[in-house]
Protein backbone atom coordinates (compact mmCIF):
# COMPACT_ATOMS: atom_id res chain seq x y z
CA UNK A 1 0.00 0.00 0.00
CA UNK A 2 1.16 3.40 -1.13
CA UNK A 3 1.00 5.62 2.33
CA UNK A 4 1.56 9.66 2.31
CA UNK A 5 2.34 11.72 5.35
CA UNK A 6 2.83 15.63 5.04
CA UNK A 7 3.80 17.43 7.77
CA UNK A 8 5.36 21.52 7.94
CA UNK A 9 8.42 20.19 9.51
CA UNK A 10 10.86 17.41 11.41
CA UNK A 11 13.55 20.07 12.43
CA UNK A 12 12.20 19.69 16.15
CA UNK A 13 12.36 17.30 18.81
CA UNK A 14 8.83 17.04 19.88
CA UNK A 15 6.58 14.41 20.42
CA UNK A 16 4.26 14.85 17.55
CA UNK A 17 7.74 14.57 15.39
CA UNK A 18 9.27 11.66 17.20
CA UNK A 19 5.53 9.75 17.09
CA UNK A 20 5.17 10.64 13.15
CA UNK A 21 8.76 9.06 12.67
CA UNK A 22 8.03 5.81 14.46
CA UNK A 23 5.05 5.13 12.57
CA UNK A 24 6.40 5.90 8.73
CA UNK A 25 9.62 3.69 10.06
CA UNK A 26 7.44 0.77 11.43
CA UNK A 27 5.16 0.80 8.18
CA UNK A 28 7.82 0.77 5.95
CA UNK A 29 10.12 -1.46 7.90
CA UNK A 30 7.61 -4.00 9.51
CA UNK A 31 4.98 -3.69 7.63
CA UNK A 32 6.02 -3.54 4.19
CA UNK A 33 4.52 -0.26 2.78
CA UNK A 34 5.64 2.05 0.34
CA UNK A 35 5.90 5.53 2.53
CA UNK A 36 6.27 8.83 0.78
CA UNK A 37 7.15 11.54 3.66
CA UNK A 38 6.53 15.63 2.92
CA UNK A 39 7.89 18.54 4.92
CA UNK A 40 7.27 21.90 3.40
CA UNK A 41 9.20 24.08 5.91
CA UNK A 42 12.30 21.94 6.59
CA UNK A 43 14.95 24.18 4.88
CA UNK A 44 18.27 23.00 5.24
CA UNK A 45 17.72 20.76 8.83
CA UNK A 46 18.25 17.33 9.21
CA UNK A 47 14.96 15.16 10.82
CA UNK A 48 15.62 15.25 14.26
CA UNK A 49 15.00 11.88 14.70
CA UNK A 50 16.43 8.93 12.44
CA UNK A 51 14.37 8.55 9.76
CA UNK A 52 14.39 5.32 8.12
CA UNK A 53 16.12 5.04 4.32
CA UNK A 54 12.72 3.09 3.42
CA UNK A 55 10.96 6.20 3.65
CA UNK A 56 10.94 8.46 0.63
CA UNK A 57 11.28 11.90 2.33
CA UNK A 58 10.69 14.85 -0.26
CA UNK A 59 11.53 18.59 0.98
CA UNK A 60 9.39 20.61 -1.20
CA UNK A 61 11.32 24.07 0.00
CA UNK A 62 8.14 26.24 0.67
CA UNK A 63 8.82 27.77 4.00
CA UNK A 64 5.47 29.87 5.11
CA UNK A 65 7.58 31.22 7.83
CA UNK A 66 9.85 33.50 5.19
CA UNK A 67 6.69 36.29 4.84
CA UNK A 68 7.04 37.48 8.52
CA UNK A 69 10.07 39.11 7.13
CA UNK A 70 7.30 41.59 5.59
CA UNK A 71 4.90 43.60 6.16
CA UNK A 72 1.46 45.15 4.77
CA UNK A 73 0.17 43.71 1.52
CA UNK A 74 3.20 42.32 0.19
CA UNK A 75 3.21 39.80 3.10
CA UNK A 76 -0.52 38.64 2.02
CA UNK A 77 0.49 38.47 -1.66
CA UNK A 78 3.48 36.51 -0.50
CA UNK A 79 1.29 34.02 1.43
CA UNK A 80 -1.52 33.64 -1.72
CA UNK A 81 1.70 32.69 -3.89
CA UNK A 82 3.60 30.08 -1.45
CA UNK A 83 -0.55 28.98 -1.17
CA UNK A 84 -0.18 28.96 -4.62
CA UNK A 85 3.12 27.20 -5.34
CA UNK A 86 2.03 24.70 -2.30
CA UNK A 87 -1.25 23.47 -3.55
CA UNK A 88 0.53 22.69 -7.18
CA UNK A 89 3.82 20.79 -5.83
CA UNK A 90 1.90 18.19 -3.28
CA UNK A 91 -0.45 17.75 -6.18
CA UNK A 92 1.97 16.78 -8.41
CA UNK A 93 3.55 14.48 -6.01
CA UNK A 94 0.03 12.85 -5.43
CA UNK A 95 -0.82 12.53 -9.16
CA UNK A 96 2.73 10.95 -9.42
CA UNK A 97 2.53 8.55 -6.64
CA UNK A 98 -1.24 7.70 -7.06
CA UNK A 99 -1.49 6.73 -3.14
CA UNK A 100 -4.12 4.70 -1.18
CA UNK A 101 -3.64 6.82 1.67
CA UNK A 102 -3.02 10.37 2.49
CA UNK A 103 -2.09 11.76 6.47
CA UNK A 104 -1.53 14.62 7.83
CA UNK A 105 -2.33 16.60 11.34
CA UNK A 106 -4.69 18.87 12.90
CA UNK A 107 -1.72 21.25 13.49
CA UNK A 108 -0.91 22.16 10.33
CA UNK A 109 -3.53 24.60 10.44
CA UNK A 110 -3.31 26.51 7.47
CA UNK A 111 -2.17 23.98 4.87
CA UNK A 112 -5.10 21.67 6.05
CA UNK A 113 -7.52 23.17 3.93
CA UNK A 114 -5.33 22.39 0.52
CA UNK A 115 -4.35 18.95 2.14
CA UNK A 116 -7.85 18.09 2.26
CA UNK A 117 -8.77 19.52 -1.50
CA UNK A 118 -6.53 17.37 -3.34
CA UNK A 119 -8.00 15.50 -5.80
CA UNK A 120 -7.59 12.21 -5.98
CA UNK A 121 -9.40 8.62 -5.13
CA UNK A 122 -6.90 8.21 -1.97
CA UNK A 123 -8.43 8.19 1.65
CA UNK A 124 -7.81 11.52 3.97
CA UNK A 125 -6.99 10.91 7.62
CA UNK A 126 -6.21 13.80 9.97
CA UNK A 127 -4.54 13.01 13.20
CA UNK A 128 -5.42 15.09 16.02
CA UNK A 129 -2.43 15.26 18.44
CA UNK A 130 -3.71 18.56 20.86
CA UNK A 131 -6.75 17.89 22.07
CA UNK A 132 -10.08 19.72 21.03
CA UNK A 133 -10.53 20.97 24.76
CA UNK A 134 -7.00 22.58 24.55
CA UNK A 135 -8.03 24.61 21.80
CA UNK A 136 -11.33 25.72 23.71
CA UNK A 137 -8.98 26.58 26.30
CA UNK A 138 -6.64 28.73 24.52
CA UNK A 139 -9.71 30.68 22.95
CA UNK A 140 -11.16 31.43 26.53
CA UNK A 141 -7.22 32.44 27.56
CA UNK A 142 -6.48 34.74 24.97
CA UNK A 143 -10.08 36.01 24.92
CA UNK A 144 -8.37 38.04 27.79
CA UNK A 145 -5.21 39.34 26.22
CA UNK A 146 -4.38 41.08 22.63
CA UNK A 147 -7.83 40.63 20.75
CA UNK A 148 -5.45 40.01 17.54
CA UNK A 149 -4.18 36.57 19.21
CA UNK A 150 -7.48 35.92 20.32
CA UNK A 151 -8.69 35.93 16.78
CA UNK A 152 -5.69 34.43 14.98
CA UNK A 153 -6.57 31.22 17.39
CA UNK A 154 -10.50 31.16 16.47
CA UNK A 155 -9.55 31.39 13.16
CA UNK A 156 -6.90 28.61 13.06
CA UNK A 157 -9.59 27.01 15.20
CA UNK A 158 -12.34 27.14 12.82
CA UNK A 159 -10.21 26.69 9.64
CA UNK A 160 -9.49 23.13 11.37
CA UNK A 161 -12.85 22.40 11.77
CA UNK A 162 -13.87 23.15 9.04
CA UNK A 163 -11.12 21.19 6.65
CA UNK A 164 -11.61 18.21 9.19
CA UNK A 165 -14.87 17.64 8.25
CA UNK A 166 -13.57 17.11 4.72
CA UNK A 167 -11.76 14.00 5.91
CA UNK A 168 -12.72 10.46 5.40
CA UNK A 169 -11.60 9.45 9.05
CA UNK A 170 -10.50 11.90 12.55
CA UNK A 171 -8.17 9.77 14.77
CA UNK A 172 -7.79 11.33 18.36
CA UNK A 173 -5.48 9.76 21.21
CA UNK A 174 -7.87 9.34 23.85
CA UNK A 175 -11.89 8.81 24.82
CA UNK A 176 -12.27 11.89 26.45
CA UNK A 177 -10.62 13.71 23.28
CA UNK A 178 -13.25 11.24 20.85
CA UNK A 179 -16.39 13.02 23.01
CA UNK A 180 -15.33 16.61 22.80
CA UNK A 181 -14.91 15.61 18.76
CA UNK A 182 -18.47 14.25 18.78
CA UNK A 183 -19.96 16.54 16.19
CA UNK A 184 -17.64 15.19 13.65
CA UNK A 185 -18.28 12.05 11.36
CA UNK A 186 -16.04 9.25 11.33
CA UNK A 187 -14.02 9.75 14.43
CA UNK A 188 -11.45 6.67 15.61
CA UNK A 189 -9.38 6.28 18.74
CA UNK A 190 -6.13 5.15 17.92
CA UNK A 191 -3.45 6.17 20.62
CA UNK A 192 0.29 6.76 20.39
CA UNK A 193 2.44 3.80 20.34
CA UNK A 194 6.11 3.36 23.02
CA UNK A 195 8.92 3.57 20.51
CA UNK A 196 11.28 1.69 23.49
CA UNK A 197 10.36 -0.68 26.40
CA UNK A 198 13.91 -1.57 28.26
CA UNK A 199 14.16 -5.49 28.09
CA UNK A 200 15.61 -5.65 31.86
CA UNK A 201 16.11 -3.18 34.75
CA UNK A 202 18.25 -2.96 37.56
CA UNK A 203 17.18 -3.92 40.67
CA UNK A 204 15.17 -2.20 42.54
CA UNK A 205 17.09 0.72 44.94
CA UNK A 206 15.67 3.66 46.90
CA UNK A 207 16.50 6.89 45.02
CA UNK A 208 14.77 9.15 46.98
CA UNK A 209 13.80 11.16 43.53
CA UNK A 210 10.89 12.34 41.81
CA UNK A 211 11.22 12.91 37.95
CA UNK A 212 8.87 15.11 35.84
CA UNK A 213 9.85 15.89 32.04
CA UNK A 214 8.24 18.26 29.70
CA UNK A 215 8.37 22.20 28.17
CA UNK A 216 8.36 24.74 30.37
CA UNK A 217 5.07 26.52 29.83
CA UNK A 218 2.21 27.15 31.51
CA UNK A 219 0.08 24.06 30.64
CA UNK A 220 2.26 22.08 32.02
CA UNK A 221 1.53 23.17 35.66
CA UNK A 222 5.17 23.21 37.13
CA UNK A 223 4.19 26.34 39.42
CA UNK A 224 1.33 23.92 40.75
CA UNK A 225 3.99 20.82 41.30
CA UNK A 226 7.08 23.62 43.07
CA UNK A 227 4.05 24.32 45.65
CA UNK A 228 2.95 20.93 46.42
CA UNK A 229 6.86 19.72 46.52
CA UNK A 230 7.15 22.22 49.77
CA UNK A 231 4.83 19.76 51.67
CA UNK A 232 6.83 16.90 50.81
CA UNK A 233 10.45 18.62 51.38
CA UNK A 234 8.92 20.03 54.73
CA UNK A 235 8.35 15.98 55.38
CA UNK A 236 11.61 14.53 53.79
CA UNK A 237 14.18 17.08 52.82
CA UNK A 238 16.41 14.55 52.18
CA UNK A 239 14.02 13.38 48.30
CA UNK A 240 14.51 15.67 45.22
CA UNK A 241 12.20 16.63 42.66
CA UNK A 242 13.81 17.07 38.87
CA UNK A 243 12.15 18.32 36.49
CA UNK A 244 13.85 17.95 32.65
CA UNK A 245 12.74 20.25 30.12
CA UNK A 246 12.82 23.85 28.75
CA UNK A 247 10.50 26.74 27.55
CA UNK A 248 9.37 30.39 28.32
CA UNK A 249 8.85 29.39 31.87
CA UNK A 250 12.36 29.19 32.70
CA UNK A 251 13.05 31.82 34.60
CA UNK A 252 9.41 32.76 36.15
CA UNK A 253 9.87 28.29 37.78
CA UNK A 254 12.91 29.61 38.28
CA UNK A 255 12.41 32.64 40.45
CA UNK A 256 9.50 30.70 42.37
CA UNK A 257 11.96 27.66 43.59
CA UNK A 258 14.15 30.12 45.34
CA UNK A 259 11.25 32.27 46.65
CA UNK A 260 9.90 28.92 48.33
CA UNK A 261 13.56 27.74 50.10
CA UNK A 262 13.49 24.99 47.48
CA UNK A 263 16.95 25.60 46.08
CA UNK A 264 18.76 22.35 45.89
CA UNK A 265 15.66 20.22 46.61
CA UNK A 266 14.10 20.85 43.04
CA UNK A 267 16.37 20.82 40.25
CA UNK A 268 15.16 22.02 36.70
CA UNK A 269 17.45 20.29 33.61
CA UNK A 270 17.67 20.77 30.22
CA UNK A 271 16.37 18.34 27.62
CA UNK A 272 18.26 14.74 27.83
CA UNK A 273 18.75 12.52 24.71
CA UNK A 274 18.91 9.79 26.84
CA UNK A 275 16.01 9.98 29.34
CA UNK A 276 15.27 6.69 29.85
CA UNK A 277 18.70 6.82 31.72
CA UNK A 278 17.12 9.34 34.23
CA UNK A 279 13.71 7.36 34.86
CA UNK A 280 15.87 4.57 35.71
CA UNK A 281 17.31 6.68 38.42
CA UNK A 282 13.99 8.04 40.19
CA UNK A 283 11.68 6.49 42.37
CA UNK A 284 8.06 7.51 40.55
CA UNK A 285 7.11 10.30 38.05
CA UNK A 286 4.75 13.40 38.51
CA UNK A 287 2.36 14.81 36.28
CA UNK A 288 1.37 18.01 37.14
CA UNK A 289 -0.14 19.00 33.22
CA UNK A 290 -3.64 20.96 33.10
CA UNK A 291 -4.45 19.73 29.62
CA UNK A 292 -3.11 16.97 27.58
CA UNK A 293 -3.00 15.63 24.18
CA UNK A 294 -1.83 12.39 25.39
CA UNK A 295 1.05 12.22 27.74
CA UNK A 296 3.58 10.23 26.18
CA UNK A 297 5.68 10.52 28.99
CA UNK A 298 3.88 8.60 30.90
CA UNK A 299 3.98 5.65 29.27
CA UNK A 300 8.12 6.00 28.98
CA UNK A 301 7.98 6.12 32.67
CA UNK A 302 5.70 3.16 33.62
CA UNK A 303 8.01 0.95 30.91
CA UNK A 304 10.42 1.63 33.31
CA UNK A 305 8.19 0.50 36.32
CA UNK A 306 7.73 3.93 37.80
CA UNK A 307 4.79 4.40 39.42
CA UNK A 308 3.16 7.83 38.46
CA UNK A 309 0.82 10.54 39.91
CA UNK A 310 -1.37 12.68 37.75
CA UNK A 311 -3.38 15.45 38.01
CA UNK A 312 -6.74 13.94 36.05
CA UNK A 313 -6.93 16.62 33.07
CA UNK A 314 -8.27 16.38 29.99
CA UNK A 315 -6.85 14.54 28.37
CA UNK A 316 -4.83 11.29 28.64
CA UNK A 317 -3.97 10.45 32.18
CA UNK A 318 -7.12 8.74 32.72
CA UNK A 319 -6.93 6.39 29.45
CA UNK A 320 -3.29 5.45 30.47
CA UNK A 321 -3.48 5.10 34.53
CA UNK A 322 -5.61 2.83 36.74
CA UNK A 323 -6.31 4.72 39.71
CA UNK A 324 -4.34 3.03 42.67
CA UNK A 325 -3.79 -0.35 40.01
CA UNK A 326 -0.31 1.27 38.77
CA UNK A 327 -0.88 4.98 39.30
CA UNK A 328 -2.29 7.68 41.00
CA UNK A 329 -4.66 10.15 39.46
CA UNK A 330 -5.48 13.87 41.56
CA UNK A 331 -8.23 16.41 40.90
CA UNK A 332 -6.32 18.85 38.22
CA UNK A 333 -4.99 21.84 40.44
CA UNK A 334 -5.30 20.08 44.14
CA UNK A 335 -2.07 20.80 45.10
CA UNK A 336 -2.39 19.63 48.88
CA UNK A 337 -4.20 16.62 47.51
CA UNK A 338 -0.96 16.22 45.12
CA UNK A 339 1.75 16.70 47.93
CA UNK A 340 0.00 14.03 50.09
CA UNK A 341 0.16 11.31 47.16
CA UNK A 342 3.71 11.94 46.86
CA UNK A 343 4.46 12.11 51.05
CA UNK A 344 2.41 8.42 50.48
CA UNK A 345 4.30 6.59 48.06
CA UNK A 346 7.69 7.95 49.59
CA UNK A 347 6.67 6.05 53.14
CA UNK A 348 5.38 3.43 51.80
CA UNK A 349 7.91 1.87 49.43
CA UNK A 350 6.39 -1.35 48.92
CA UNK A 351 2.95 0.20 47.77
CA UNK A 352 5.43 2.48 45.27
CA UNK A 353 6.96 -0.91 43.69
CA UNK A 354 3.60 -2.62 43.72
CA UNK A 355 1.94 0.12 41.48
CA UNK A 356 5.40 0.48 39.75
CA UNK A 357 5.63 -3.04 38.70
CA UNK A 358 1.82 -3.16 37.65
CA UNK A 359 2.41 0.15 35.31
CA UNK A 360 5.58 -1.77 33.25
CA UNK A 361 2.93 -4.68 32.63
CA UNK A 362 0.00 -2.52 31.70
CA UNK A 363 2.09 -0.63 29.91
CA UNK A 364 2.70 -3.20 27.10
CA UNK A 365 -0.58 -2.62 25.67
CA UNK A 366 1.33 0.46 23.97
CA UNK A 367 3.74 -1.55 21.99
CA UNK A 368 4.72 -1.09 18.30
CA UNK A 369 3.23 -4.50 17.87
CA UNK A 370 -0.01 -3.57 19.79
CA UNK A 371 -0.59 -0.18 18.26
CA UNK A 372 -0.01 -0.28 14.35
CA UNK A 373 -2.22 -3.84 13.53
CA UNK A 374 -4.69 -1.26 14.93
CA UNK A 375 -3.74 1.57 12.02
CA UNK A 376 -3.20 -1.24 8.94
CA UNK A 377 -6.93 -2.55 9.92
CA UNK A 378 -7.64 1.38 10.02
CA UNK A 379 -6.13 1.35 6.51
CA UNK A 380 -8.09 -1.09 4.95
CA UNK A 381 -11.17 -0.52 6.14
CA UNK A 382 -11.13 3.10 4.68
CA UNK A 383 -9.67 1.64 1.54
CA UNK A 384 -12.51 -1.13 0.87
CA UNK A 385 -15.16 1.83 1.61
CA UNK A 386 -13.36 4.25 -1.14
CA UNK A 387 -13.78 0.92 -3.78
CA UNK A 388 -17.73 0.95 -3.02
Amino acid sequence: MKIVYIYHSLAIKGGIERIFVDKMNYLARQMGHEVYFFTFEQGSNPPAYPLSPLVKWTNIDIRFYSIFRHRGLKRYWLLFQKKQQFRQKIQAAINQIQPEIVITTASTYNELPTIMALSGSFVRIVENHLARHWMDIEKKHQKHQVWTQHWKLKYEFYTVLRATRKADRLVVLTEGDRIQWKDMPHTTVLPNMLNHYPPTLPQPSEHRRAISVGRLVRQKGYHLLIDAWKGVHGSHPDWTLDIYGEGEEYASLTRQIAQSGLTGAVQIHPFQEHIYDRYLESDFYVMSSLWEGFGLVLIEAMACALPCIAFNCPYGPSDIIGHREDGVLVPTGNVAQLAGEMIDLIEHPHERHRLGDAARRNVQRYLPENIMPQWEELFRQLTEQKKL
